[in-house]
């Protein structure tokens, strides 16, 4: 069972990993037992960070470090102090963590951190080198496809896009027949009334006929 849900993170991740523009070739997947180590290295092109952080978990809600670039101060999440080691500038940092064990297991992501020097507001960017690893785990055999080739992907994008196009069809032709019977029911029926309105004036000439013939008579 934690085979198979190890198995279902590395398809996301190689599913995001081929979808983002942030990802790059170097992105990659370890495998460990218990206690060992592993090394990934975070690089940027980019020159406007001010620091990057290493984060944890597909929704990169833990962080394992944060290096301040100005001052080279390495700041360790829980879990991590004393395991980590870093070496490099910040824009190519080579990351050594160690004593790893299954609750590590999971996606390492490379963000550095940006400051817009007019509002001071701060945001993060990817950077190349995260990395998935799996302490402990089997690895998933070639025939789960957890790789997914551009190919396939593409051909489950336009599958699902042809679905969707296909239920909004479907909607429409369901939904225009009732709207317009609903506006014609809701539009005054005029000739009727103009129907009605010459009965009425054809009634009208006939007793004025009448009476002027009555008159004709002593």
């Amino acid at each position: 069972m934690a085979s198979g849900v190890l198995c279902f993170i590395l398809l996301v991740f190689t599913s995001y990993s081929t979808w983002s523009a942030d990802a790059k070739s170097n992105d990659q997947f370890l495998w460990l037992r218990n206690g060992q180590s592993f090394t990934m290295r975070c690089t940027t092109t980019e020159t406007d960070y001010d620091g990057l952080y290493v984060l944890w978990g597909l929704g990169e809600n833990k962080e394992v470090f944060f290096l301040f670039a100005e001052t080279n101060r390495l700041t360790e999440g829980d879990g991590y102090r004393g395991r980590v080691q870093t070496e490099g500038e910040v824009n190519n940092l080579q990351i050594k963590i160690a004593n790893m064990t299954e609750d590590d297991s999971g996606v390492y992501w490379c963000k550095y951190r940006h400051m817009n020097k007019m509002t001071f507001r701060l945001s993060r960017t990817a950077g190349n080198g995260s990395t998935l690893v799996v302490v402990n785990g089997r690895p998933c055999k070639p025939n789960d496809g957890t790789v997914l080739s551009n190919n396939l992907v593409m051909v489950s994008a336009i599958s699902a896009g042809s679905v969707f196009l296909l239920c909004l069809i479907v909607l429409l032709l369901w939904l225009v027949p009732r709207m317009k019977k609903l506006s014609m029911r809701k539009r005054p029926r005029r000739s009727d009334s103009v129907y009605e309105d010459m009965r009425k004036n054809n009634a009208s000439h006939r007793a004025n006929h009448l009476t002027q013939s009555t008159n004709h008579f002593p």
